[in-house]
């Protein structure tokens, strides 16, 4: 099993979370919306009853409901958009999917290119031999730590760096008389013409291996850059460049259509919270309409007044009423499932971006048989496995990606196009299974 089909029933678990989250949201704006609608209606039977002036209730109750009605238009047009997005990103991803599966052709195909290439491959070898010929790292720096600090010692020491500054013992010498025994002395008290042979040869090993170094590494950066150009070759004569641009266009449209996804998303959950323009606008004209006549004192002037109409207006009210604190218990319930639903998205989420780490989902892995997915998705989300838990008992079925390429050293790097780093883009998972919650 492919990482991106381990991760398919767990983007899908995030979906149907995510949902179920969204259902309930849509449901408590529209109850939202009733609830206004029903306060207006009482508001104007009780308004009547009582013998109040009701035009200019009318009036606000008719521009409350125009606003409750561009509400609804609005969040519907949103809803669409939402859809429109994911259907988008869906396509966006089957694309980078099959992009993905084109990228591997090509790249088998600038293998096999290169394994029969003569030039390469001589290339190849004469690299491999002159990182045999050089030095090993770790044994040039001790031997350079060692000259520099046998070098440090020699300065320490007055007696013997004021004749080497003088060239004693060299045709610079150009001191005699008195002088001249005089150092001629001192030279014997430092012991100078042994002391300095041997930092003559340190000065000798150090500039070797200076010149050892940079020669070494002019050689393979030659050797590296001749293997990227006929690497760079055999990938533009495939269309690499070309596919690796598509795959990254599409990327960028994914990214894209997230973000969008997100912000509608956004703008929705304030219609479940009351928190839209809208709403507020509605709200705050019903407000107005009962500003000089809370429901209280409707009421009292309701009960001062007789009339059979009367009556049948209170009955009215009385029924509204009773609708309006069965809603309102209703709403106080969709509350209750929008909060766990949230838990459990979150819950979902967690899961998918602990399994979207590259220890478990990237393209070098892939799972053995007899991996239950979906009941180890069932037990995480009843809460019967722990995330950690979760993630060790997948972990148990993933093994290494057996390489794809033909046997061989194409896994070295060489300059700036290894064949190992031409497909180093983030591991992707594509597929038409998606969601538009912050990990996608």
């Amino acid at each position: 099993m492919l990482a991106s089909s381990m991760l398919r029933p767990v983007r899908g678990n995030v979906r149907g979370y995510e949902r179920r989250l969204r259902d309930i949201e849509h449901e408590l704006s529209e109850a939202a919306a009733r609830e206004l609608r029903l306060e207006q209606e009482i508001a104007l039977k009780l308004a009547g009853i009582a013998g109040l002036h009701v035009d200019q209730l009318h009036g606000l109750e008719r521009e409350a409901q125009e606003a409750l009605r561009l509400r609804g238009e609005e969040e519907s047009a949103l809803r669409r958009g939402l859809e429109a997005a994911e259907a988008e990103i869906a396509a966006a991803l089957d694309q980078a999917e099959a992009s993905q599966q084109e990228i591997l052709g090509a790249r088998k195909q600038v293998a096999e290119a290169l394994a029969r290439d003569a030039d390469f491959k001589q290339a190849l070898a004469q690299r491999e031999q002159e990182g045999r010929r050089q030095r090993d790292p770790s044994a040039m720096r001790e031997l350079r730590q060692e000259c520099e600090r046998k070098l440090a010692a020699y300065r320490q020491d007055a007696r013997y760096a004021y004749l080497a500054a003088a060239g004693y013992g060299t045709e610079a010498y150009r001191r005699s008389g008195l002088v001249r025994f005089l150092d001629g002395w001192i030279a014997k008290l430092c012991n100078y013409h042994a002391n300095r042979s041997n930092e003559l040869t340190l000065l000798a090993m150090r500039e070797q291996l200076d010149r050892e170094e940079k020669e070494g590494g002019e050689r393979m950066q030659a050797l590296n850059g001749a293997l990227a150009r006929m690497t760079a070759e055999q990938e533009k004569a495939v269309g690499l460049d070309k596919l690796m641009a598509a795959l990254g266009r599409q990327e960028a449209g994914i990214r894209a259509g997230k973000q969008r996804a997100k912000e509608i998303q956004a703008r929705l959950a304030s219609y479940a919270d009351k928190s839209d323009p809208r709403y507020r606008e509605a709200r705050s004209l019903v407000a107005m309409a009962l500003k000089s006549h809370s429901e209280e004192e409707l009421m009292a002037h309701v009960r001062q007044t007789p009339g059979g109409a009367d009556d049948a207006l209170a009955q009215g009210a009385i029924a509204l009423q009773s609708e309006l604190r069965t809603l309102r218990g209703r709403i106080a319930a969709l509350e209750a499932e929008r909060q766990a639903a949230s838990a459990d998205y979150g819950r979902a989420k967690e899961l998918e971006r602990t399994l979207r780490q590259p220890g478990y989902a990237g393209r070098r892995y892939e799972y053995r048989p007899g991996l239950d997915m979906a009941s180890l998705i069932m037990g995480y989300m009843a809460g019967s496995l722990t995330i950690g838990q979760a993630a060790d008992a997948i972990g148990q079925y993933r093994q290494e990606a057996p390489d794809a390429f033909p046997p061989g050293p194409f896994s070295n790097d060489w300059g700036n196009g290894g064949l190992s780093d031409v497909f180093d883009t983030s591991d992707f998972s594509g597929g038409g299974d998606f969601w538009s919650s912050d990990s996608f």
